[in-house]
C-alpha cells in the first residue's frame, strides 16, 4: 500500500523480494513512474496485480447491506469542525478511530 510515493524504491524492492511465481498486490498510488524490470518478471513468472481503491462494485453492495439492515450507517461518528478550528480537525483526524471520520466545513 502506497500512498502519493514520489520515490519507485520501496516498491520495487517489494517487487524484487518476490521467489518465483510470487505476487506483487499495488494499492494506492505514485506520483512517479514505476520501472518495472520486464525481464525479471517474465523469467520469474511474477504476477503484479493493481487495485486504486475499492472495486467499482464496493458501493453498490454497501448500499445494498444497508437497504437489507446489515450495516447500521449510525454507527460511524463524524466529528464536524469549523475550516477556523482546523489545527484541532487535524489531530481529531490523527486520532479517529475506526469508526469515526472528521469533516472541515468552509
Amino acid at each position: 500500500m502506497v500512498g502519493a510515493a514520489g520515490d519507485p524504491n520501496a516498491t520495487l524492492s517489494g517487487l524484487l523480494s518476490l521467489r518465483r511465481g510470487g505476487r506483487l498486490v499495488l494499492m494506492g498510488s505514485m506520483t512517479v513512474p514505476l520501472p518495472i524490470p520486464y525481464t525479471t518478471v517474465m523469467l520469474n513468472d511474477w504476477e503484479i496485480l493493481g487495485q486504486f481503491m475499492y472495486p467499482r462494485s464496493a458501493y453498490r453492495r454497501l448500499v445494498e447491506l444497508v437497504r437489507n439492515g446489515l450495516l447500521d450507517p449510525t454507527a460511524v461518528r463524524p466529528h464536524v469542525f469549523p475550516f477556523a478550528d482546523l489545527p484541532e480537525a487535524m489531530d481529531a483526524a490523527a486520532a479517529a478511530g475506526s469508526l469515526e471520520y472528521v469533516v472541515v466545513k468552509p
